[in-house]
């Protein structure tokens, strides 16, 4: 077994392999090792919960010192290792750094999942991105306080460039150990370049998601920490404000993030209020030497609609009832989304010439086609299918169809249809599809639609809105 003073001294990586090649692992009981570093972390996270620093720092050092933690650490970094999962930066993370990266994320994860807000996504264990989309759903229908809002959206520079030690210290309260070991992460590599892209191949905006294997999730959390509850704090003083001057004023505002995307939705539409919430929030942001990206900085009426993570929300008007099935959230992928989708797909058939001009890839046979296609709208279709609404997939599916067709007649100077008919599409269970016979499974492959996957998935939002 490693003992942690024996585990600080080493420095060599193959020294390290081959102590963990000697231990025998398949005499390891690892459902109980799993169950007692799961159950540490509990006591962490319920400590960190009712704010006893005293009480958390101890459960810390138990976890840290235990021999199922180190056990368990350095199996997490044999299995990131087979897998192949490796970090995006220039600089090659050795195996011991991989496994203090993940004792340490054993220890402190639990504490900063507990301090992290309840509206705050994507620095938080199953906290995923559906779900940020869903609280925004929720709020804006169900909430009657928010019936004529407006949402500022925006996006946060990427907070982990430019970190400064003394921030981290300073916010996390660390000392030690703790302390000694963020700050040699700091200087030791970029953690910036550990953020990596969510789907690329459509998104317009960039945004960012944190792997929960990396240390750079950790100071994600430190960072982030307390954006909503200043926000909360600043309203709670214009509360106060304006009941001293016997102004009868309602200021609620609810914070919705994701990463480095946020939306802000308040219940009063005071353009000078909404400006100085801002500017409060610019300083919470320059205290942690980070600031808005003021190009994607919106602010809107919920019935002009807004963009958010990737969708469009909008409420239709309807001034009968305001919580009528008419004036329910109207949600779609945005127009710079489906945009940059079908010039993906355009891309695969056309390319451009030494003039600019698009030039079908002529030599492309059906099955390559297909084969390249069904990835772009796989990715697509798994983002967008559980709350996007039916007829919306139909088109895009009807838009992708007429561009392969118009691609496929240029090679046939006479009777285009009906060699399309023959050459391109096939009749699988009663319906004409656009699809190849593959020889070595003796299989039709069909080019997959964006609609079927709304079928086969589970509706996360109510019935009425699958139409």
């Amino acid at each position: 077994m490693l003992c942690l003073n024996n585990l600080l001294k080493i420095r060599n990586t193959i020294q390290l392999k081959l102590m963990v090649n000697n231990l025998m692992w398949n005499k390891i009981c690892w459902p109980k090792v799993i169950a007692n570093v799961e159950k540490n972390q509990k006591a962490i996270y319920i400590a960190s919960a009712k704010g006893d620093i005293q009480l958390l720092r101890l459960h810390q050092q138990t976890l840290l010192n235990s021999k199922q933690a180190k056990l368990f650490a350095v199996y997490k970094a044999i299995q990131l290792k087979t897998a192949n999962i490796k970090p995006q930066n220039t600089r090659k993370i050795n195996f011991e750094t991989s496994t203090f990266d993940n004792l340490l994320l054993l220890v402190l994860q639990p504490e900063w999942e507990a301090k992290t807000q309840s509206n705050c996504y994507g620095f938080k264990r199953g906290y995923d991105i559906n779900q940020a989309l869903l609280k925004t759903y929720a709020t804006l229908s169900h909430d009657v306080s928010y019936e004529n809002a407006v949402i500022l959206s925006g996006q946060i520079n990427n907070i982990l460039d430019n970190l400064d030690p003394l921030i981290i210290t300073q916010k996390s309260g660390y000392k030690g150990f703790f302390k000694k070991y963020l700050v040699n992460r700091l200087n030791d590599v970029n953690l910036s370049d550990s953020a990596n892209l969510v789907n690329p191949k459509f998104q317009f905006d960039s945004i960012i998601t944190i792997s929960k294997h990396n240390i750079g999730f950790i100071f994600s959390a430190i960072l982030i920490h307390g954006f909503e509850d200043s926000l909360i704090w600043f309203l709670i003083q214009k509360q106060k404000l304006y009941i001293n001057e016997q102004i009868h004023a309602n200021f609620r505002a609810k914070v919705i993030s994701y990463a480095n995307h946020f939306i802000i939705i308040f219940s009063f539409n005071d353009v000078e209020n909404i400006i100085a919430a801002i500017r409060f929030l610019d300083i919470f942001l320059l205290s942690i030497k980070s600031k808005f990206n003021t190009n994607l900085i919106q602010v809107r009426s919920i019935y002009e609609g807004f963009d958010f993570l990737g969708f469009n929300f909008q409420r239709l008007k309807n001034y009968k009832n305001w919580n009528h099935e008419n004036t329910k959230l109207f949600i779609k992928p945005t127009k710079k989304n489906i945009k940059k989708h079908l010039l993906s797909i355009r891309k695969c058939l056309y390319h451009k010439d030494r003039l600019n001009r698009w030039r079908a890839n002529s030599s492309m046979k059906q099955y390559q086609v297909i084969t390249k296609l069904n990835p772009l709208i796989n990715s697509f279709a798994n983002y967008y299918h559980c709350l996007t609404p039916l007829f919306i997939l139909k088109r895009i599916d009807r838009t992708i169809n007429e561009m392969i067709y118009r691609y496929a007649i240029k090679k046939y100077k006479s009777g285009r249809y009906d060699k399309w008919k023959k050459n391109w599409t096939q009749v699988i269970n009663g319906k004409r599809v656009i699809a190849y016979y593959d020889e070595m499974t003796q299989q039709f492959k069909p080019l997959n639609l964006h609609y079927s996957y709304k079928k086969d998935k589970l509706r996360k939002l109510d019935q009425y809105y699958f139409y």
